[in-house]
């Protein structure tokens, strides 16, 4: 019987408007202990913090995404800087690189990216990075900050591109994509990661794993892709699961957040099958 925590799901997202104090409320039952909710801009970021302040389930990032790149600003940065000193600010994130869409230029991106890096770096906070079909320039970054704890979030760009990252000390956390049958890419990186730096994120409300596809995304749908991630690295879930939870108690550092919430928590048997 065990634990989770959504590495990452964007509850401040639009699409929760309706259903997300409800998911958030319904986490016990599903042996959630909570969720970190990222931000993709200032309006999203004080959202997130918004949400963390209502919930004690609920973590807040910080962070401006590349699609965003262009809004952040010394004003921006100093109220990141600001809104870190609140103990429910855990990370800062999402910010990083994405040359899929290239909705803005490469050069804003690098420099938005370094300088949020840098942030993190400077607050003593760990730093949720995107990064889609940038890994090149992306990895050149972040070798500028050997110190900082790291995150790639959701990173599908396969194991080759990944080994650098993971050889840095880097963390990886794995959503619906790991279940899709168009996914082996992803599970061939899962077996080359670190097991003690893997975490289980949603990134909902999109991405919804196997069997949930095409609908809005429950936090706790993590579960599904932990029994996946199970599958394709040979472990056993319930001790999987266990160290997926540390992972992610050490790399946001909610121990101390976490374990009071464990007892109103319905524990999960993940050797099970599930429907939920």
């Amino acid at each position: 019987m065990s634990f989770l925590v959504d590495a990452h799901c964007h509850l401040n997202e639009e699409d929760y408007a309706d259903a997300g104090e409800g998911l958030i409320q319904a986490f016990p039952s599903f042996g959630l202990l909570g969720a970190v909710v990222p931000g993709w801009d200032l309006a999203s970021s004080e959202k997130a913090l918004d949400l963390a302040h209502r919930h004690d389930r609920i973590f807040a990032c910080c962070g401006t995404h590349p699609h965003d790149s262009d809004s952040y600003s010394p004003e921006v940065e100093s109220r990141y800087r600001a809104m870190a000193e609140d103990p429910k600010v855990v990370a800062m994130g999402e910010f990083g690189l994405d040359y899929h869409y290239m909705t803005r230029p490469k050069a804003v991106q690098q420099a938005v990216f370094e300088a949020q890096l840098q942030l993190a770096s400077d607050l003593g906070l760990p730093a949720v990075v995107h990064c889609r079909e940038a890994a090149e320039d992306a990895l050149a970054i972040v070798r500028n900050f050997p110190d900082l704890k790291i995150l790639m979030h959701s990173f599908t760009d396969g194991p080759e591109a990944f080994a650098p990252f993971r050889d840095l000390g880097c963390y990886v956390s794995y959503g619906g994509i790991l279940t899709f049958k168009n996914g082996e890419e992803v599970r061939a990186q899962a077996r080359i990661s670190d097991p003690d730096r893997i975490l289980m994120e949603t990134d909902g409300p999109y991405l919804s794993p196997v069997p949930r596809r095409g609908k809005l995304t429950k936090p706790w749908w993590a579960w599904y892709t932990l029994q996946v991630l199970a599958r394709t690295l040979d472990r056993d879930p319930c001790d999987l699961a266990d160290r997926v939870l540390a992972n992610t108690l050490d790399f946001y550092d909610l121990e101390g957040a976490i374990a009071p919430l464990k007892e109103a928590t319905q524990p999960v048997d993940p050797c099970l099958e599930l429907d939920f």
